[in-house]
């Protein structure tokens, strides 16, 4: 962000919220550029009065402010923050009771399907959708080692007729800035088998 795309004037200060916003880090004055003490070896300023951040490290996240004395001393200011991505990845549906994408279980019994995405930065919620209903619960988890998030969308459910089908969409729910696609899968519960007293609950991936 620069001086120009706001309408600001010749004069600009940039601040931070790791100083408290009472020092400038750089500042152009009289079309001169100036890089104050705190901002040494990590800032400077273009000849438009942009911002620039050499290195970009979690240190250097956070708010910043802009503020802009025109000829008149008239002053405006403006706020811009600076967050660092990290790219999720995203696991297969999971049905309770597997240890992978691929599983069959008994269908007489409950089963937890759950989604998630994990290791964003900043927060991916997640949902999971069914044919005939869409109440599922939502957990996240922070790991404040890497400053990410897990996100867990997970709903039981129950299949007790032979033959049956269940389609669960799992989706991202608002801004999708990563790209990251639904995931789908189709949950079958197998024919009775002779002289067997269960079906069995299988699923297929739908590409």
């Amino acid at each position: 962000m620069s001086s120009s795309q706001l309408g600001f004037g010749s004069d600009v200060y940039w601040y931070s919220e790791k100083t408290s916003f009472d020092s400038p880090l750089v500042k152009l004055e009289n079309k001169q550029k100036v890089i104050l003490e705190s901002g040494e070896g990590n800032y400077d300023i273009s000849e438009t009065g942009a911002l620039l951040i050499k290195d970009v490290v979690k240190e250097r996240c956070g708010t910043y402010k802009i503020l802009s004395i025109n000829k008149d001393e008239i002053s405006e200011e403006a706020f811009v923050r600076l967050e660092l991505s990290n790219k999720p990845r995203q696991e297969c549906l999971m049905v309770s009771l597997c240890d992978s994408c691929y599983c069959s279980s008994d269908a007489k019994t409950n089963h937890n399907v759950s989604c998630s995405v994990l290791g964003a930065r900043p927060q991916v919620n997640v949902s999971l959708i069914t044919e005939n209903k869409d109440l599922f619960n939502v957990t996240v988890r922070h790991n404040s080692d890497t400053d990410t998030f897990d996100t867990i969308a997970y709903m039981e459910i129950s299949m007790d007729t032979c033959g049956s089908k269940l389609s669960v969409r799992c989706s991202v729910v608002g801004k999708n800035i990563f790209g990251i696609k639904d995931s789908s899968m189709d949950l079958y519960s197998g024919k009775m088998l002779y002289k067997t007293f269960f079906c069995m609950l299988t699923r297929t991936p739908i590409s």
